[in-house]
């Protein structure tokens, strides 16, 4: 039997080292039947919690996050999104909005980290980034290989992996995967963790998959 296997684990595991609380400190909501804001804002010291109606039009969220002092910043919500980040300066993310009629956002940082984040609704779609899309299933399919020991399929993952599109942001990052996966000797300065996070917020986390007996 299969077993999909998500690769973002590096960057979430920093989480403890950063501090943070399992449970983020949650903001009382009151009950209001007035039509939802169309911007959330919230303020607070640690991780925080959130939760308010979605606008009938919304399709997604724009969150827009100040912390400092280093640490990752971690954003959820309910719609099963992840959004991945480090508290040093302003971070934006964009995430669908979930199924059910209230949005529950969790900013998740250091328990001593100070952040300021507003969360707006859009009416547009979110739409991954087609390039990357693309080059997170090379990655995939390159640590697919080096689970499986296949040198060859790895090489192949490799020169397909150093002609992809993508995103200036990961550019450097992605050849160095690259140049790692055709053999050649690189300086191994967290190329994976960027690339697992930048792959993590298009909505196509790198994944691999185990075989189980039984």
């Amino acid at each position: 039997m299969k077993r999909a296997t998500f690769i973002a684990l590096p960057l979430l595991a920093l989480l403890g080292i950063a501090g943070c609380s399992a449970t983020p400190h949650s903001q009382p909501q009151a009950q209001d039947t007035s039509t939802p804001s169309a911007v959330v804002n919230i303020d607070g010291a640690g991780p925080q919690e959130k939760e308010v109606s979605i606008p009938s039009s919304a399709r997604s969220v724009i969150v827009d996050v100040a912390c400092t002092g280093g640490g990752v910043l971690t954003v959820t919500t309910n719609s099963d999104a992840t959004r991945i980040g480090t508290c040093d300066g302003n971070s934006r993310f964009t995430v669908p909005t979930p199924k059910q009629q209230d949005l529950r956002l969790q900013l998740f940082v250091g328990d001593a980290v100070k952040l300021h984040a507003t969360a707006e609704f859009n009416d547009d779609e979110v739409q991954p980034d087609a390039g990357l899309k693309a080059a997170c299933s090379i990655v995939s399919a390159g640590e697919q290989a080096r689970t499986d020991n296949n040198g060859s399929a790895l090489r192949h993952a490799g020169t397909e992996l150093a002609t992809a599109d993508v995103p200036t942001a990961v550019r450097n990052d992605i050849a160095e995967i690259a140049a790692e996966y055709k053999g050649d000797t690189t300086n191994g300065d967290g190329a994976h963790d960027r690339v697992n996070a930048a792959c993590m917020n298009n909505d196509t986390p790198v994944t691999t998959s185990s075989s189980n007996g039984g």
